[in-house]
């Protein structure tokens, strides 16, 4: 399963799960995380032999971009500008291999309602709990639980 199908799967779940109405912030702080963590065991399974270098890349750019998030002021800006502004943060640090992490952090985000003018405090709470999800799952992940790419 690549990177963009263990997305899919998390917003499928995420739909089966909510049903017709609202989740509530439990529900999509849920959400949130399970898509960082499927993200980045997907990611880090399909490193192969620069494993040990994609899971220290991964911590470091993630703690990075959470760092970020939280530095700004990202909740007064629509969903686009957000994604902008996280993917540029990470393509000048050099980081464009891991852009999956926006994605990842943005999907479920993107399934719910969001303001159009601002995505607001509780959505910049989704992305940082993504980004959690994301440096939780790669500092357990060992290179021993690869699967070979076939």
């Amino acid at each position: 399963m690549g990177i963009k199908t263990g997305i899919f799967a998390i917003v499928l779940t995420a739909l089966l799960c909510t049903g017709c109405r609202q989740p509530g912030m439990n529900k999509k702080m849920a959400l949130a995380d399970a898509g960082g963590v499927l993200a980045t065991g997907v990611a880090l399974d399909e490193a192969g032999d620069k494993f040990d270098v994609a899971k220290s890349k991964t911590i470091e750019v993630a703690e990075a971009l959470k760092a970020f998030v939280q530095s700004g002021s990202i909740g007064d800006l629509p969903l686009s500008d957000v994604r902008d502004l996280l993917e540029n943060f990470m393509i000048k640090k050099g980081w464009g291999a891991y852009t999956y992490m926006v994605d990842a952090a943005l999907q479920y985000v993107k399934t719910i309602n969001v303001n159009v003018e601002k995505i607001g405090p509780d959505n910049v709470k989704l992305i940082e709990t993504a980004l959690d999800g994301i440096i939780r799952q790669a500092k357990r992940s060992k290179k021993e639980w690869v699967t070979p790419i076939k």
